[in-house]
């Protein structure tokens, strides 16, 4: 096809192919084929060669018609992407529209919903990441209600695969760990403020670090109480400007980076973290790293009188390094 370059409508030609390919690729959707998944994220990258001639909205209409002549199925109608502000290819949106037409999104979000299926991290990476991509081109008013259901479903996910007894992730786990979450706060934007999406993605952490308060590994156990720390520190400290960025999190952002205290005091206290910590025979050091949140507790005059005796009690079984720091 790229060597036809002579032919006048060689561009919609090689996209009409790119269609057929988006065809096949939902219908695997469900089989969690990586090497395949991959090249969904592929078609809606704006960088691609063939997209950069037609930057001319006025195009549409013909480009609509070539695509109708060799994809009989495609649909005029923009219900599911719109036009950016910002210049772009017309083939993106063109694509991005025959995506949903042709049920993609459902697909993903089928899938996402599937507990039937475990759902490994580059599982979720190769089905989010795509519509990050294309989040510039989605349609608002489709985006809005969608978004919210993908990033639900794939933040349950996300904390389901996580399990008791876990050792510290693969250098491989957390680029895509990273890129998930990268892409759901990208869609979280469609339906939430910069801040109310910087405090989910903060809720989110702070939920994985409680599954991991649950491992085998005293590593990553500590590692998990250092980061509820870090949330209590910021919101001991909120006059203190900080960034919130983690390795696996999110990029830095000038939003709130932290929870309010009451809010984050009713996680702790629902969560029964306090137990979790200070069980019987744990390590000192966390004991050491975990004391700030009794002490926040307190400052916010939450620290209860059964929070106290479980201080007391799990310092009777403890060794005298134990019972000195408690």
């Amino acid at each position: 096809l790229q060597r036809s370059s002579d032919a006048p409508d060689v561009k919609p030609r090689i996209n009409a192919f790119f269609l057929m390919c988006l065809d096949v690729l939902i219908q695997y959707i469900p089989q969690d084929l990586p090497e395949l998944m991959s090249c969904l994220n592929k078609i809606f990258v704006p960088s691609l060669h063939f997209h950069q001639r037609y930057q001319n909205k006025n195009k549409e209409k013909e480009l609509q018609q070539l695509l109708k002549k060799h994809i009989p199925s495609y649909s005029n109608d923009l219900v599911f992407a719109t036009f950016p502000k910002t210049e772009t290819s017309i083939f993106r949106v063109l694509d991005a529209n025959y995506f949903g037409y042709k049920e993609g999104f459902v697909a993903i979000l089928n899938r996402l919903r599937d507990s039937t299926k475990p759902t490994s991290y580059v599982v979720l990476r190769n089905l989010i990441y795509p519509l990050a991509t294309m989040s510039d081109v989605l349609n608002p008013k489709f985006a809005a209600d969608y978004a919210q259901e993908v990033t639900e479903a794939c933040i349950k996910r996300l904390l389901e695969s996580t399990t008791c007894g876990f050792q510290e992730a693969s250098k491989e786990d957390k680029i895509f760990h990273k890129d998930i979450t990268t892409s759901l706060s990208t869609l979280m934007k469609f339906y939430l403020t910069p801040d109310a999406c910087n405090e989910k993605l903060i809720r989110y952490n702070l939920d994985l670090q409680l599954l991991k308060l649950d491992s085998s590994s005293i590593e990553v156990r500590l590692k998990a109480v250092k980061q509820i720390t870090k949330s209590v520190d910021r919101s001991m400290n909120s006059k203190r400007k900080q960034k919130f960025n983690m390795y696996h999190l999110t990029e830095n952002t000038d939003t709130q980076d932290r929870l309010e205290p009451n809010v984050l005091a009713d996680w702790l206290l629902s969560n029964n973290v306090l137990t979790s910590l200070f069980k019987t025979n744990d390590h000192p050091e966390i004991i050491r790293e975990a004391f700030m949140i009794p002490q926040f507790l307190a400052s916010q005059n939450r620290l209860r009188q059964e929070d106290l005796d479980l201080l007391w009690h799990s310092s009777l079984a403890l060794s005298n390094t134990g019972k000195t720091r408690i």
